[in-house]
């Protein structure tokens, strides 16, 4: 081959490789400009889809519930469940839907105020998995009962009903399902039968905290003003919504200032008085 030639095509193949890489250098950077765009558009929805999958999961557990309550209710002449807190016992609603809900049924009489529910219901004794149905994979909060964490998250109460006047307890804004009807620790629920708008009346509502687990007597049941003292807080069970498991056995999630709407239009202050909202369950609602 003639020198000169030679010369020739190697600086040819020499620009051809320099004029290859330099466009596959673009091309990647091209690439890893796309990818870039993409999952900055494609993180916020799957965030979303994921937040959406708790929520939906946390719906199913109230469907779950609710078809526990209705089996509870049918063995107990439409009652719902009791409950207690504190010094006036601590058998609480979820106790006595043991045997309904999937868990085995707990002693219905034998647990007194001073036998404190950690001290059975415990991951240690029940494992891992029990009364996961009571728990939205949403509530991130640690559950501890003084200075144990041994405990059982519960992150739904039943609605409170209070039919005594007592510190911190109103019975104007007390009118749920289950709760007492005197200050010595007389217990009242609500029958499901005696509802009068059941399809407007919330029975349990979403309330995360550290201090309701299951078994314990106090958090176990809710107010409209202590679920708005909690959201206020920036305690949001999603996002800015929460889910309710109304009587009539659907779930939903309203603002929560629609919970308290009335029939003439305007909203009720949770701290002054429930009634004629999705919070009250009593015969006179209007």
């Amino acid at each position: 081959m003639h020198p000169r030639y030679q010369h020739f095509q190697l600086t040819s193949q020499r620009h051809k490789t320099t004029g290859t890489s330099a466009f596959t250098l673009i091309e990647l950077l091209v690439v890893i400009m796309i990818i870039t765009i993409l999952a900055s558009l494609l993180l916020p929805s799957l965030a979303n889809a994921r937040q959406s999958g708790r929520k939906s999961a946390c719906v199913s557990n109230l469907r779950q519930l609710a078809l526990t309550l209705t089996m509870y209710t049918g063995d107990n002449v439409d009652q719902y469940p009791t409950t207690g807190w504190g010094p006036l016992g601590r058998i609480v609603w979820d106790d006595l839907v043991a045997g309904y809900d999937g868990r085995p049924a707990l002693p219905r009489y034998g647990r007194l105020f001073a036998d404190q529910a950690s001290a059975l219901l415990t991951r240690t004794t029940w494992g891992e998995k029990y009364g996961e149905v009571y728990k939205c994979p949403d509530d991130t909060l640690q559950s501890f009962y003084g200075t144990s964490t041994d405990t059982y998250a519960r992150s739904y109460s039943i609605t409170s009903l209070v039919l005594f006047p007592v510190a911190g307890y109103e019975a104007a804004n007390h009118l749920g399902i289950s709760g007492y009807a005197t200050s010595t620790g007389q217990k009242l629920t609500r029958k499901s039968s005696g509802l009068v708008k059941p399809s407007e009346t919330i029975v349990l509502s979403e309330y995360h905290s550290p201090s309701n687990f299951l078994g314990n007597g106090w958090q176990h049941s809710a107010a409209a003003y202590t679920i708005e003292n909690r959201q206020l807080s920036g305690y949001w069970a999603h996002g800015r919504s929460a889910n309710y498991l109304i009587a009539d056995g659907h779930v939903e999630a309203p603002d929560f200032y629609d919970t308290l709407a009335t029939p003439d239009g305007s909203v009720s202050s949770p701290a002054s008085s429930v009634a004629d909202t999705m919070w009250d369950s009593s015969p006179g609602r209007d």
